[in-house]
């Protein structure tokens, strides 16, 4: 079993425990963040009692084989990225669009704003490093590349990311039960679009 298996099986396990004093637990790929209502009495005591609840509950493992399709456009519009990570790989912008959209991806944590979606599987080929210097606005929904990871911006916000496309999806709802649209353990699949059922879908996701 990898560190990240063991990360969720140890989150699972602490939520179905239910401790009074934990109000949230939020794994990362190789640590838990455990956070407490009130400060235990000593570290050694909030430690015991974190690890007494993932050895003594019953196992019970949650959300393991959820699959969700995204919709992409990776025309250059909501992909202004693509290019120059098809330059950077000796690729087309087309093959660097079918590449990404031909693996299944696993969210192995949602972290760095709510509802981003950190992704596992990029294909090695498509690879590419962060910008020397973050944009000031990355439009939700699109789609990034940095390093062997991808991923995707919620909301509207600051990034550094290589943006390869954009989804209409909306992944973040703070009015929804849940939240997020995606959870750990996930499984991702793009699915390809053009801009027009973009815009339409778009349109949809707005008026709904």
């Amino acid at each position: 079993m990898d560190v990240q298996e063991r990360v969720w099986n140890a989150c699972d396990q602490l939520s179905f425990a239910a401790i009074p004093d934990v109000v949230d637990v939020t794994p990362a790929f190789t640590t838990l963040l455990v956070t407490f209502a009130e400060p235990p009495d000593s570290y050694g005591l909030g430690m015991d009692r974190v690890l007494r609840a993932v050895l003594d509950a019953p196992f019970k493992r949650q959300n393991v084989n959820r699959t969700v399709e995204i919709p992409v456009c990776y025309e250059t519009e909501y992909g202004p990225d693509i290019e120059v990570v098809g330059q950077l790989n000796n690729m087309t912008s087309g093959e660097i669009a079918k590449l990404h959209a031909s693996v299944e991806y696993t969210v192995a944590c949602i972290g760095f704003m709510p509802g981003f979606p950190y992704l596992h599987g990029l294909p090695p080929q498509i690879s590419a490093p962060r910008l020397a210097s973050p944009r000031a606005r990355v439009p939700a929904g699109s789609i990034g590349i940095a390093g062997m990871q991808s991923g995707i911006y919620p909301t509207t916000v600051p990034g550094g990311w290589r943006l390869i496309g954009r989804t209409p999806l909306r992944l973040f709802d703070a009015t929804a039960n849940p939240p997020t649209l995606l959870k750990m353990r996930d499984r991702v699949n793009f699915v390809a679009i053009s801009s027009e059922q973009f815009r339409s879908l778009s349109d949809r996701a707005e008026g709904a």
